[in-house]
């Protein structure tokens, strides 16, 4: 019986920049039976090309930018969603008041719209996160101070836009995120993401992503499974009965799943591959 794994990827497969052996070979067992992986992630697809290469091990499907994006194993766009641009200056004129970390994306092209002093920050965290853990990421990004500093502005079609709230406790982030659905949902869907919010256009959600993929391979969503560790996660468990999340996620959000799990590698080897 052809079944699909749809899981997120950060704090789910990848701690400090790897994916786990036991993951990974999980994994290989999955697709070696049949599997179909499909990696559902708020990141755009320039900023996991490096993750893929590592795991040595190709997605099926990839859905982006929190279902915004959704592409084949070779990268073809199968669906693509925009952020209105009046709309999309507007929240961020309102984010700004909290975080200068503020990031925007296409899909496969990544701009942080952040102070040079910002920048500076960020660049001397990754030199230090690459030399403490052995990495070799590369910071792709282009850096602006505002959105109308990137070039043709009004020709991109930008999917996903973040912020970082590092510093603020998570009842204050979701306040921001209600601010953000109350007064804009009409146009876009926010969603919190630890200490992160995401910002997609309205109707775009993991979960839609993976029914749409679904549909695609024509697989019944009882023979679907989703896994993650967040709350932009929560749209993939409301669509199947087979839903995963971990033992270190928030309460709240493990009451929202049929099981609670270790690592993926549980969930595949004690649920799937039985």
């Amino acid at each position: 019986m052809r079944k699909m794994l749809a899981s997120d990827l950060d704090g789910t497969l990848l701690f400090k920049g790897k994916v786990s052996d036991e993951n990974k070979n999980a994994l290989k067992r999955f697709k070696t039976n049949g599997g179909i992986f499909s990696l559902s992630t708020g990141r755009a697809y320039n900023e996991i090309e490096s993750v893929i290469k590592d795991m040595d091990i190709r997605p099926d499907y990839f859905i982006l930018n929190n279902g915004a994006l959704i592409l084949d194993d070779k990268a073809k766009v199968i669906h693509k969603s925009e952020l209105d641009y009046k709309v999309t200056k507007e929240i961020l004129a309102y984010i700004k008041k909290y975080t200068d970390m503020v990031s925007i994306q296409t899909g496969f092209k990544s701009y942080a719209i952040v102070s040079k002093l910002t920048k500076l920050k960020i660049k001397i965290r990754m030199i230090i996160k690459n030399l403490v853990y052995g990495l070799k990421y590369k910071d792709e990004r282009v850096y602006v101070k505002n959105l109308d500093d990137i070039e043709n502005v009004k020709d991109e079609t930008f999917t996903l836009m973040a912020a970082n709230f590092n510093k603020y406790p998570v009842e204050e982030i979701q306040k921001v995120a209600d601010y953000i659905n109350n007064n804009y949902g009409e146009y876009v869907e926010c969603y919190r993401n630890t200490i992160f919010l995401d910002i997609v256009p309205k109707g775009c959600s993991k979960g839609h992503g993976v029914k749409c993929v679904s549909e695609i391979v024509d697989l019944h969503m009882d023979n679907v499974y989703t896994i993650g560790d967040s709350w932009n996660d929560d749209s993939m468990f409301q669509v199947t009965k087979n839903s995963f999340t971990f033992t270190y996620a928030e309460e709240g959000l493990q009451k929202k799943t049929t099981h609670v799990v270790e690592t993926v590698a549980q969930c595949i080897d004690n649920y799937i591959l039985i």
